[in-house]
């Protein structure tokens, strides 16, 4: 299966969206509602295989932020998303079905990293970055 890029960054907006109250973005916007999940594409975005004629492997992030009114609160509300399973986990949600909808063969959390501040158009926020590798 050739993996379309804007299909493979839909479908982990989709599965995201399904924890509940988090705000899930297929891609970069100028202004977040927190709690926000933002699909942006990972280095390197992505593998070509000349035997399924296009795009066999991609590389997505999914860099989560939450509000940092209180640093206690942010830290307790961000690790609640890290976890592996729990109706808050993005590990969970995203690999619900890996395949996301269909357009991939299967998707999962690689690892996450980049835990702390994070700037997003002007504003702090506390969050973590969650690789996704996605098999067309």
């Amino acid at each position: 299966m050739a993996l379309s890029v804007s299909s493979v960054r839909s479908g982990l907006a989709t599965r995201l969206a399904t924890i509940s109250g988090l705000m899930a973005y297929a891609k970069a916007p100028g202004q977040i509602q927190p709690p926000a999940a933002i699909v942006i594409p990972g280095k390197p975005l992505g593998e070509y295989n000349e035997a399924s004629g296009g795009l066999a492997l991609l590389n997505l992030r999914v860099v989560l932020l939450v509000q940092r009114a209180d640093d206690e609160q942010a830290q307790t509300s961000l690790d609640a998303y890290l976890d592996p399973t729990g109706t808050s986990s993005v590990k969970a949600a995203i690999e619900a079905d890996g395949t996301l909808g269909g357009s991939a063969h299967y998707a999962w959390v690689a690892r996450v990293d980049d835990y702390g501040s994070v700037e997003w158009a002007g504003v702090e926020y506390l969050g973590a970055t969650f690789d996704v590798e996605v098999q067309g």
